[in-house]
């Protein structure tokens, strides 16, 4: 099993890769931050049973499917938020504007997908 690797998904069809990558278990952890349906499915191919499925920020869908196929027969969890940032951004606009705080530190690596393929392979 593959420990503390991070893979961000860009690809529609990377469940797959992603199976294989976890012995066909799946990872314990989705963080889905896109909003769309397309990664919301990706989302469920690639959390294993028994796995949390966690998203962040606005939906841009309506309708999502949770029912005992996708969900509940796998006793997935489904949470997340809306990520309010209008509720914190007066306090913490300032240190970002004054240089205290560095937003663009919290993901401060880019990796293309051959490449993170390579890294979680090698850290099983």
């Amino acid at each position: 099993m593959t420990k503390g690797v991070l893979i961000c998904l860009i690809d529609t069809t990377i469940d797959s890769s992603v199976q294989e990558l976890t012995n066909g278990e799946g990872t314990h952890v989705v963080l889905e931050c896109v909003g769309l349906m397309p990664a919301y499915e990706m989302s469920i191919g690639a959390v294993r049973t028994g796995g949390v499925i966690s998203r962040v920020g606005v939906l841009q869908y309506n309708e999502v499917p949770i029912g005992f196929a996708s969900l509940f027969g796998r006793n997935i969890t489904l949470t997340g938020d809306p990520a309010p940032t209008r509720a914190y951004m007066e306090e913490l606009l300032p240190d970002i504007l004054d240089g205290t705080v560095e937003p663009g530190r919290v993901f401060d690596v880019t990796v293309v997908w051959t490449v993170a393929l390579s890294v979680a392979c090698c850290n099983g």
